[in-house]
């Protein structure tokens, strides 16, 4: 369990996967799968989170982004996912995120 709570902790600090492989002990792979896992919890948590917004007088703010990375630095087309997310002006607790696989289609979220 401490090596858990240390690598959160360093997760959280941005700490270089090479700098974890040293000091815990552990393999490259590790580091990368740990941090993935961390990166689905909190997606997951924040998803989980979201709540529908709006209604008479309220204004919503919708936004999307592409998450990904290109391939070699090159100029190619960007393999990843597209997120929509919005809040409700006025409030800093309502907001909502989603990941779509078809941003062309009709239900969004």
């Amino acid at each position: 369990m401490p090596e858990v709570l240390i690598f959160t902790y360093l997760w959280v600090k941005k700490t270089s996967n090479g700098w974890i492989v040293d000091e815990l002990n552990v393999s490259e792979p590790t580091v990368v799968d740990w941090k993935s896992f961390r990166r689905e919890v909190c997606v997951d948590m924040i998803i989980r989170g979201s709540k529908k917004l709006g209604g008479v007088g309220q204004v919503l703010e919708i936004d999307e982004s592409k998450f990904g990375k290109k391939k070699y630095r090159k100029g190619k087309r960007v393999e990843g996912k597209w997120v929509f997310g919005g809040i409700e002006r006025g409030s800093k607790e309502s907001f909502f995120f989603c990941v779509v696989e078809d941003r062309n289609h009709q239900k969004i979220c």
